[in-house]
């Protein structure tokens, strides 16, 4: 899919390498009006999310709440935060858990 990256902040996803074996944990969060919703929403399905739960990803997007998403079919994080950080969307990533007893071996 390719989108325009001059408007929205999205970039040509096939382009992106995909990296199916790693999960594409990621938070969404609304930093002002979406300049074109319907590119993030075909962002996100082609993603993994599906149509249905990526348009409703983006209805839930409120200013000053998060949505975390898990998204498998997504290229590698640092393509990820390039596609969808920009204008009045933001991504962010959560920490990944050391789990009980923390990075000790």
């Amino acid at each position: 899919m390719t989108t325009d990256a001059g408007r929205d902040g999205m970039r040509d996803t096939e382009s992106a390498p995909r990296t199916p074996e790693i999960a594409g944990d990621v938070i969404l969060r609304l930093g002002g009006e979406v300049p074109e919703p319907v590119t993030l929403i075909r962002t996100l399905s082609g993603w993994g999310l599906g149509l249905r739960a990526a348009h409703e990803t983006v209805g839930r997007l409120s200013p000053g709440e998060t949505v975390p998403l898990g998204l498998t079919g997504a290229p590698a994080r640092d393509d990820q935060r390039r596609i969808l950080n920009g204008p009045g969307i933001g991504a962010s990533f959560p920490e990944a858990s050391a789990g009980p007893g923390g990075n000790t071996p």
